[in-house]
């Protein structure tokens, strides 16, 4: 099984560089950024041993890229001593449209919450037995700051005040 090997540039993002590699012209594309591993520098992975030799048989290798890790069976080995922070063990950094989107997620969250707990259940009406005429229901509402002009509007009234009146003779 052949090895994938991670090659990264010192100090440069990205670079295009050409070799020729035993009479064949072989093209070494470094690239940076989220694209790959999220590194900051330029990198090359390849698992074609052809390119490899070329990599290494280089003259820029070692001093512009190097090697900086070998992958076999999905173990992954370190080859170089050179110190960069390693992105598996840091963790990404959101952008601003990442963050502008969780938040706005959030305030949204926070406003269906709010409706949802202003949204009150009507609580249940209280029977009140004292009221047993239209003159009562009259006096009662009066006590309370309404006005009951016609009997027909009892219901609402008792409604808004989550009252009942069962003991409420009307004469039809």
């Amino acid at each position: 099984m052949s090895k994938a090997k991670l090659y990264e540039l010192r100090r440069m993002t990205t670079a295009k560089f050409e070799t020729v590699y035993r009479g064949v012209r072989v093209t070494l594309n470094f690239k940076a950024g989220f694209g790959i591993n999220g590194a900051k520098v330029g990198q090359l992975i390849t698992s074609n041993e052809f390119v490899q030799d070329a990599v290494e048989n280089d003259p820029r290798f070692g001093t512009v890229f190097h090697l900086k890790r070998e992958y076999q069976d999905d173990q992954e080995q370190s080859v170089d001593n050179y110190e960069l922070r390693q992105v598996a063990e840091k963790p990404r950094q959101k952008t601003n449209a990442q963050v502008f989107a969780e938040n706005q997620a959030k305030i949204a969250k926070k406003k269906q919450e709010q409706k949802k707990s202003e949204v009150k259940k009507k609580p249940e009406a209280e029977p009140v037995d004292n009221v047993k005429s239209i003159n009562d229901a009259v006096s009662f509402f009066a006590d309370r700051g309404d006005l009951l002009k016609d009997p027909a509007d009892i219901p609402a009234l008792c409604a808004k005040h989550a009252v009942t009146f069962p003991n409420l003779k009307t004469d039809n």
